[in-house]
């Protein structure tokens, strides 16, 4: 304005030496039409706009300015969107840019032609973009590295426009939704009195719009590859019918965190507990255009309750209740002695060897002296480099709740059963050796034992000599048994196998659970 005022003061003074008069006031005639009414974009140049895939149709304002001496006058403003070449002409040529102009398709400009009213110092232009198209332009290969603009230019047939505002590059970019697992890994933790559990999972949105996803699980081999592999751990994926999910979900616009539940076969899971680490391994995968994925795999593991064991080695609380007979040589005894040596308990003789007798299966029973919960057992077998030859095939654990197990056994019945046991090498059994044993059989038929644990895999070499313990298995902790009893049973190899006419074990070993969850029992 002082600019202006500078020019019309000196106008005047102009007009006094020329002798042509006072002019009153009325500067119109006198001040050029360029200072009457100037047009102008208020921002220039490139401008950018940032978008999010939410906004779907998102409203850009471009402000006009209407300036000059008139303010008071109505002004005709047209607005034009000038194509690629234009953009190519003016700017990448000389510039170096690399402007793509989008099509038509992904934005509308409400007004082509403003009119700015009487007293009005501007208007805006309404420019309205489609964020979802224009990201998915974004997104194409041949546009790596482009610019998606959109060049908008005023003019006037009447007023004079400012040369160097009469243009702004409007440069599109656009976030997108996002969606993603709320973690990488989640322990879901199975109750054991149940045959199935619901439990959730959580998928996160970022974006105010509707977002469908799908669920798919990782195969075993991924799985492998990518997991197991890498951190050394046996992950084992679920099979479909150790549980049920929808693979479909539709995350709302207004949802930011979303539930989506998983139910669980706990009988399947339990009878595949002892393969690895159970989990269901999920791959989350967007379906909606202009919704990324950023945390997309995700694995559930399977858990049960966490048992601590304690080893059970006051030894001298243990006493045989009742077994099958054994060797005098070898007496039961010498398996709870707490001694790990090469003396052991040896079985009759087992079935095909001279002096058998149908005897079934040797076993033990033991009493540890005051209820537990069973953990861990183990058995030693052989020792050093020999007695290898008698090593059975398996050992078997079995444990019962009955709180007493007396099977009425006289002195002499003891005696003769766990004293002397079975000469059985030069004679067959005597009638009073296979009355006892025929007594225990029918006792021990009434008892309700339950299998807990075996140790198989053992060999008739010295490689097989050791120690070799096993855990419960999953399926049978979660029962929580609590019994003071183990029932000990030999597997022997058959004949045409085996390198000895009876079966040996040294030592046996328990472990009792003492704490589940942290929490001591």
């Amino acid at each position: 304005m002082k600019r202006y005022l500078n020019i019309l003061v000196g106008l005047a003074a102009m007009a006094g030496m020329s002798g042509c008069g006072d002019i009153d006031g009325n500067y119109d005639e006198i001040v050029p039409d360029s200072y009457y009414t100037i047009i102008s974009l208020k921002d220039t140049g490139v401008q950018d706009v940032n978008m999010a895939i939410a906004d779907r149709q998102y409203d850009c304002e471009v402000a006009v300015l209407k300036g000059g001496l008139h303010t008071e006058e109505v002004v005709d403003v047209m607005v034009e969107a000038p194509d690629q070449a234009w953009v190519d002409e003016n700017y990448n040529d000389k510039q170096g840019t690399n402007y793509k102009v989008i099509p038509a398709s992904m934005y509308r400009i409400t007004d082509y032609h403003l009119k700015i009213a009487a007293g009005e110092s501007g208007k805006s232009v309404h420019v309205i973009f489609n964020a979802p198209k224009i990201y998915a332009e974004l997104e194409k290969p041949e546009n790596a590295g482009r610019s998606l603009v959109l060049p908008v230019r005023i003019a006037s047939a009447s007023k004079t426009v400012k040369t160097d505002k009469d243009v702004v590059i409007l440069q599109c970019n656009v976030t997108p939704a996002v969606v993603s697992f709320d973690v990488a890994s989640a322990k879901v933790k199975l109750p054991d009195n149940e045959s199935t559990y619901t439990s959730e999972f959580i998928v996160s949105k970022s974006g105010d719009i509707d977002v469908d996803v799908r669920l798919e699980e990782m195969t075993q081999e991924y799985l492998d590859e990518n997991y197991s592999i890498p951190q050394g751990v046996n992950y084992v994926a679920l099979t479909p019918e150790m549980f049920s999910m929808e693979t479909e979900a539709v995350v709302a616009a207004a949802t930011e965190f979303y539930s989506h539940p998983v139910t669980f076969n706990i009988d399947k899971i339990r009878e595949a507990s002892e393969k690895g680490v159970l989990v269901l391994p999920l791959k989350l995968i967007s379906k909606t255009d202009g919704a990324n994925v950023s945390r997309s795999e995700m694995l559930i593991s399977c858990n049960f309750h966490e048992y601590t064991y304690t080893d059970m080695n006051e030894k001298s609380l243990w006493s045989v209740a009742y077994g099958s007979i054994s060797m005098p040589y070898g007496t039961f005894s010498n398996i709870i002695d707490g001694v790990e040596n090469s003396n052991g308990w040896y079985s009759h003789i087992t079935e095909g060897w001279d002096y058998y007798q149908d005897l079934g299966q040797p076993y033990v029973v033991l009493d540890v002296g005051s209820r537990f919960m069973a953990g861990r057992f183990g058995v030693q077998v052989g020792w050093g480099a020999g007695w290898y030859d008698t090593n059975p095939q398996a050992v078997e654990f079995y444990v019962t709740e009955d709180t007493s197990l007396d099977p009425g056994l006289s002195t002499k019945e003891y005696n003769l059963l766990f004293s002397k046991g079975n000469f059985g090498t030069d004679a067959l059994l005597s009638d009073d050796y296979l009355a006892v044993h025929a007594k225990l059989k029918e006792f021990d038929s009434h008892v309700e034992w339950i299998k807990v644990a075996t140790v198989t895999g053992l060999t008739q070499t010295s490689a097989c000599c050791g120690t070799y313990m096993v855990d419960v298995p999953q399926s049978i902790l979660s029962q929580q048994y609590r019994g003071r009893y183990v029932k000990v049973v030999l597997i022997p190899f058959p004949k045409s196998q085996s390198l000895a006419n009876r079966a040996k074990i040294s030592e046996v070993y328990i472990s009792k659970v003492s704490a589940i969850d942290g929490d001591a029992i």
